[in-house]
């Protein structure tokens, strides 16, 4: 479902957002439409997107796609850089040096 979220939005300009993009998504990988509505309605569904995307406030992250080191003792937004990814490795690094003291 993941790829076929990421394929709608970035080639065919569709939004993930919508109820029925994802529910057309789901028939378009085999799985059962009317099934998987159900679900996505179901308020304990909508209790763990929301959960998640309080966690995703509270970590800072505000963009899609984002990274972030989580541990323990927190989470700390990382940085994407396309050109450079030795520099997110570099800050994952970093932040576990920092959080192991």
């Amino acid at each position: 479902m993941i790829s076929a979220i990421q394929r709608a939005y970035y080639l065919e300009a569709l939004n993930p957002s919508d109820a029925e993009v994802l529910i057309d998504l789901a028939c378009r990988i085999g799985l059962d439409g009317p099934a998987f509505a159900s679900r996505l309605d179901d308020p304990a569904c909508q209790a763990l997107l929301e959960q998640e995307m309080t966690r995703c406030r509270q970590l800072g992250l505000t963009s899609f796609p984002s990274l972030a080191l989580v541990t323990g003792d927190g989470g700390w937004p990382v940085q994407i850089d396309y050109t450079n990814p030795l520099a997110m490795v570099e800050r994952i690094e970093a932040l576990i040096e920092i959080t192991a003291e």
